[in-house]
Order: structure tokens, then sequence, then C-alpha cells
């Protein structure tokens, strides 16, 4: 979205459903149901700008346009004026269901992923969860060798589906056991050079995600070594449910709640997927800090730190998007917005500091660390005690 103090001359919106409309200055000016006419949006846009009249232009081929609508503006701001595209899903359905989601976590010792989300969002190599915005689904690898690997992934693409495929990384150059150990795990990919006979796709490389570009030959031979592993292929698409996706205020609380008091919410859960363990929320600080053991595993595994200072973003954004929605009162949030800030900052030092310490390994360097994770436990609990009691006030004047 390109605007300051001034207004885009347009807002083009394309609603979850596949519904077309067009905002101009905060007011509908053109609106389509392409779902009942099984019809495509365009997919090339232009914003041209002629005196003081802006006008929108659409075209399907980007070659024949057609103008769409045109707006009029104030001839002493032309000059002043920024256009451009603010594409989205209808009514925010992807912050909604960021807000909703990602709230509590886990520490468990001895899993793959020492940390982790919990609730029904996360998935793990048995199944997918349930989601609003992009659909899962799997085929059985013994068809996809009728069927042919090649033509699978480009079927997959074409229909606008991303394919998680399992490699042996040994052949995967690039990759960190490349040509050095077999090391079985999953690859997203995203796109193909059919002429070529490559596949774009995004592995993982010291716990961070990696982009690759690797022959379809390398990827057979990775994945026929894999297959054993996994007789499942997964793919998801970008499918937003139909009715939409609203802010649950009240699931949030519930979720805060948990995370500060360390509860395990998946038993909530447990009657349609399996109860997870560990320790659970703002408890994970002490259990790290408590044993010798989880302090090493903290400091060797560098995804603890990251997931960490992710949880601290998206908790950020959380608390503006409530606050936003008057649902935290700007009295409230003054106070929130500094201890958030704070928490913000000081889980990026200890992502920092823990990196800093794989290279250097020195006794100031983890002592400064659990120093910091003392103090934004601390933090946490005033802050999100003060976040409870917002939301608790804004439920009960609603009801």
């Amino acid at each position: 979205m390109f605007s300051d103090a001034f207004h885009c001359g347009y807002e083009f919106s394309i609603h979850c459903c596949k519904d077309w409309r067009i905002d101009v200055k905060d007011a509908m000016v053109y609106y389509e149901d392409n779902r009942k006419k099984e019809k495509q949006n365009p997919k090339w846009y232009n914003i041209k700008k002629q005196g003081n009249c802006i006008k929108l232009y659409c075209s399907f081929d980007g070659k024949k346009w057609d103008i769409v609508n045109s707006v009029e503006v104030e001839e002493s701001n032309t000059e002043k004026i920024k256009m451009g595209f603010h594409i989205h899903l209808y009514g925010n359905q992807y912050h909604k269901w960021i807000c909703n989601n990602f709230i509590q976590y886990k520490y468990e010792r001895f899993a793959g992923k020492p940390v982790d989300y919990v609730g029904l969002l996360n998935r793990d190599w048995r199944n997918y969860a349930i989601n609003p915005i992009v659909r899962f689904s799997y085929d059985k690898v013994v068809l996809i060798q009728k069927r042919g690997l090649w033509k699978y992934i480009i079927d997959n693409i074409k229909a606008n589906r991303y394919v998680e495929i399992w490699l042996n990384e040994y052949f995967i150059q690039g990759l960190e056991a490349f040509h050095e150990y077999a090391f079985i795990h999953e690859s997203l990919i995203y796109g193909i050079e059919e002429k070529q006979k490559y596949v774009n796709m995004v592995s993982f490389k010291n716990g961070k995600p990696l982009f690759l570009s690797v022959s379809f030959k390398v990827l057979e031979v990775a994945w026929k070594d894999a297959i054993h592993y996994n007789p499942l292929m997964y793919t998801f698409e970008f499918s937003p449910d139909e009715g939409g996706y609203d802010l649950d205020v009240r699931h949030i609380y519930k979720q805060l709640k948990d995370y500060f008091i360390g509860r395990n919410s998946s038993v909530d859960f447990q009657y349609i997927a399996e109860k997870e363990v560990g320790i659970f929320g703002n408890r994970i600080y002490k259990k790290i800090m408590e044993e010798e053991d989880n302090k090493n595993i903290f400091l060797k595994d560098e995804r603890i730190a990251y997931i960490m200072r992710e949880h601290k973003k998206c908790m950020a954004f959380r608390m503006e998007y409530l606050h936003e929605y008057g649902i935290i009162t700007s009295k409230d949030y003054a106070y929130i917005k500094e201890a958030i800030n704070k928490i913000q900052k000081l889980s990026q030092s200890i992502l920092g500091l823990v990196l800093k310490h794989k290279i250097f390994n020195k006794t100031n360097t983890k002592d400064k660390i659990w120093d910091y994770m003392e103090e934004t436990c601390l933090i946490e609990q005033k802050c999100y005690s003060a976040v409870l009691e917002s939301i608790e006030k804004y439920l009960c004047d609603k009801e």
C-alpha cells in the first residue's frame, strides 16, 4: 500500500471468495460477485494519472486494457497524490487469523522441535491442522509413482498448489547434509522451470529457510531414497473459507490466560487431536533456566530462540490490532505497548547472544542470556496481566 498522509487514488480489493471490489477513498465504487459465475478476476492492473483524473484499467492478458473506473481529485493535490494497490483478503481475514492464533506454545526437551506452537493450527509429520486460509490435501506415494513424479509436480503447480516433498538431503547441493550424511527432511516445491526441468523449492539450513533451484533428475533421486520414511505426499493451496474469518476475542482471552498461567491448552482439543505434552507458556523460561540440560539444549538449538522472537513479534502485532479494534483501550495500551516493545528487544538480544555463543562460547555471554530470560519472564507476567484485565473489561461491557 502506497500512502502516507494522503489517501491512495484507489484501494483495490479481492474478497476471499473471489469477489471483486474497488474502493475509492473509503467508498465502494465497483463490486462483482464472481462465485456463481465461475469467472476469473483480471490478472493485470494499471493506474494512470491524467491531469487531475486518475483512471484504473484492467487486463486479462496484459495487452488489451479496459477502463474500470476513474476519479477526479482536487487540482491543488495532484502533485502529492500517491497511487497504488492494496490487495488483501476482504475484512482483514489474514490479520484476524494471525491474531486469533500463535498465542500458546510449549517446550518439550526430547522433541524434534523443542519449542513449538500449540493447537489445531500446528502440524507435524502425521497430519495437517484445520486452517481457514490454506487447504491441505495428500496423495499416496504409490499412486504418484504410477503417474510419474514430474507430471505430479507440474499438475499441482499449475493448479496453484505447493508440494511438500520428503528428500534425502545428502543429494541436494547447498544443504548442510550434502555429500556428508543422510538426512531425511521436508522441502516445499513452489515453482518449476518446465523447459529446463528444474524445480524451485524452499528448504532449511541451520534453522533458516533456503531457496534453491534443483534439477528434477537430482530431486527424483533424493525423493526415491526417502520414500520409505513417508508414504504420503502433501499439497496445499491458498483457499480461504467462503464464510470469512472473525476475530474471536473470547478465544484470544482464553489462550492468553493459558499462556500466562502455563496451562496445557491442547487438552481442549483432545477429543479430536492427540493431547500434547511439555511445559507451556510463560513457565518455559523457568524450566529452561532451572535445569542444566535444558540450558544446554537452548544454547545449542538456535531454533528455540528464533521461535521465541517470532512469538514476541506476533504478540506485539496482536496487541496493536486489538487496540485498533477498540478491544484494548488507549489508556491501557500505552503501558502494554511499552512493555511489549521491551520484550521484543530482549528476545532479539537473546537470539543474538545465542548465535554469538555458538561461535565464541564465553561465560559472560551465557550469563547475559539467562539475565535477559529472567527479565523477559518478569515483564511478561506484568504485561499480560494488564492485557487480560483490559480484554476482560471489554468482554464485560459487551455482555
